[in-house]
């Protein structure tokens, strides 16, 4: 973050019009994308470095762009000059080298040392007078309570912002692009460490309704536990607040390097799209199921999730879907942008004329409408969207019911597609193959990728068969070793394995941990699990503390911050605990 706090310092000195005047060389695109490369390498350096020499710099320019030499350091000396002769000048502060006749630049941000803060290198930095937007703030005392921004809605935004491509016309326009991504990366990293307080707009997340909201100013945020048993802000005083207001708001905080208009409207289009439904629904037959299925239909501009995680989304599948395109009792509802689809469902009807709508694939929002599809169209829809859970059904009038059926169809000859529901049969050699939801009939299971049936099959610790991407192997913890369904299972970021759900727990932060990992603590008299960086051990209450509400006393070591007194003998001040008498201190002081 500090490089591009600097960079943005030297770009409004260090301009195009001034770099312009130095190198004209090319067409205007050479000349542009030089002149930023320039602008990029000079602030780089300076913020990577903080002491180099004219020479350093000149030998960049020449290996990096077309200039010579003799150019070149022609080039940094002019650079050097304006600098010096710059407002700027309390940032980067130039001098002359006597003994090796060269000039000499170095990074001065004005830096204060603080021994209990971690900051940037333990350095709290003023530059920019950003010290209001954070450097009260410890990052290991960071608390959701008071985030800019939920987890859910951070992990998206870097998804998005990680995944744009570099536009433009020109080079120049391009690598602009380039750079003021990796600055949004590293502003959207650096608020994920901060909290934010009454004076800041914060605490912006997106609901179940796909409404973007926030906490305005002046609002105490305040957090509850849900139905999950997990900590959410409370809804009360919480606004709604439109896209694109909220993502300038989250990434142009005051004193801050701001991010270009265009940029922001890039992030808030394919972050809206996540949420904003506009697509239309269409039901699709024959040859047109094979069309669809394939990854190059699919609108790769916003997460698909299961969509584009499926597995038969390949080339190599393309013949396995004759099953589909030659029975007129099979159909497939897609759901199309004007940059492909976002999600899709095969729609069968049974022996029985019950019309049934199949797995859905697609993110959170599709599934919601495809359902909606399903009740105003007359047909049932699976109750839990997963290869399991092949009997459970929710009617148009919202009825659960669990329930077997039966589907007649003209065999294939090709293979057959990964079935999702109706992968069972008991003969697979007929003309004709009755697909069935009932796992008694289960001779075949039409679950492979690869066109035949009992391919990729695992059996998990109950029992229960599953296809190879939905379990997960657990080797630790408190349960049998063995596989489990996925849904029973978690990834813990701190072991770098998975678990079983029963051996979790859940950080002050928000994060799912195994609760025995030895990077995670209990603090008993909060009755939370944190990581072992925000605490440290008192031996004298024998239990955690919070590191932020933990001082050292010099005879007792960690104690409370709230027991604790600061007795001064010799002009000297000590950290003691309360119930510590100054005759005790002295004998401490005097036994070392």
């Amino acid at each position: 973050m500090i490089k591009t706090i600097i960079r943005n310092a030297i770009n409004k000195e260090i301009d195009r019009d001034f770099l312009k005047s130095l190198y004209t060389e090319g067409n205007e695109d050479t000349v542009n994308h030089t002149i930023y490369q320039i602008n990029k390498i000079i602030a780089d350096i300076i913020a990577r470095n903080k002491n180099v020499s004219i020479e350093t710099i000149a030998y960049e320019l020449h290996s990096r762009i077309p200039i010579t030499v003799k150019e070149s350091r022609w080039v940094s000396k002019k650079i050097m000059v304006k600098l010096k002769n710059s407002i700027y000048m309390q940032y980067v502060r130039i001098n002359v080298d006597e003994i090796n006749k060269q000039w000499n630049v170095n990074l001065d941000v004005k830096v204060e040392q603080f021994n209990d803060v971690l900051t940037f290198d333990n350095y709290k930095i003023t530059l920019y007078d950003i010290v209001k937007l954070q450097y009260n703030c410890y990052p290991k005392q960071f608390s959701i309570k008071y985030a800019l921004f939920s987890k859910t809605l951070l992990d998206k935004m870097y998804r998005i912002v990680s995944g744009m491509n570099d536009v433009g016309d020109t080079r120049y326009d391009r690598s602009v692009y380039a750079t003021e991504r990796q600055d949004v990366q590293l502003k959207l990293e650096m608020y994920d460490k901060i909290n934010f307080y009454k004076d800041q707009v914060r605490n912006f997340t997106i609901n179940s309704d796909g409404k973007m909201t926030c906490l305005p100013k002046g609002k105490e945020s305040m957090l509850v536990v849900d139905s999950n048993d997990k900590y959410v802000w409370r809804k009360q005083n919480r606004q709604e607040i439109k896209f694109g207001k909220a993502v300038r708001q989250i990434l142009n905080q005051k004193n801050m390097p701001p991010t270009s208009d265009k940029f922001i409207q890039d992030i808030t289009v394919k972050l809206q799209a996540e949420y904003v439904f506009d697509a239309d629904m269409k039901v699709v037959k024959g040859e047109q199921i094979r069309h669809y299925y394939h990854h190059q239909q699919y609108n790769n501009d916003i997460n698909t999730e299961s969509l584009q995680n499926s597995c038969m989304r390949h080339s190599s599948c393309r013949d396995y879907f004759d099953l589909y395109a030659d029975n007129d009792n099979v159909s497939m509802l897609i759901a199309e942008t004007p940059n492909g689809i976002i999600g899709r469902a095969i729609l069968w009807v049974t022996d029985c004329g019950t019309k049934l709508m199949d797995r859905i694939y697609g993110n959170g929002m599709a599934v919601n409408n495809f359902k909606e599809w399903a009740k105003d169209n007359g047909y049932i829809h699976k109750y839990k969207q997963s290869y399991s859970n092949d009997t459970e059904w929710i009617t148009s009038i919202g009825e659960v019911i669990d329930k077997t059926y039966e589907i007649t169809l003209k065999n294939a000859c090709n293979g057959y597609p990964y079935m999702d529901t109706f992968k069972y049969t008991d003969e697979i050699d007929g003309t004709d193959i009755v697909l069935t939801n009932d796992e008694d009939y289960n001779s075949h299971t039409l679950d492979s990728t690869e066109g035949g049936p009992w391919e990729n099959r695992v059996e998990t610790v109950d029992g229960t068969m599953y296809n190879e991407d939905e379990v997960r192997y657990i080797q630790y913890g408190t349960v049998t070793e063995g596989y489990y369904y996925e849904d029973d299972t978690f990834f813990c970021d701190y072991e770098n394995e998975y678990f079983h759900i029963d051996d979790s727990t859940e950080t002050d932060a928000g994060y799912t941990v195994y609760r025995e990992s030895e990077s995670v603590v209990y603090i008993e008299y909060m009755d939370i699990y944190t990581h072992i960086d925000n605490a440290e051990y008192s031996e004298h209450h024998e239990q955690y503390i919070l590191m932020n509400e933990s001082v050292n006393c010099v005879i007792n070591g960690n104690i409370w911050k709230e027991q604790s007194n600061v007795v001064t003998i010799n002009d000297t001040d000590y950290i003691v605990h309360s119930d510590v008498t100054i005759d005790e201190l002295q004998e401490h002081i005097n036994n070392q």
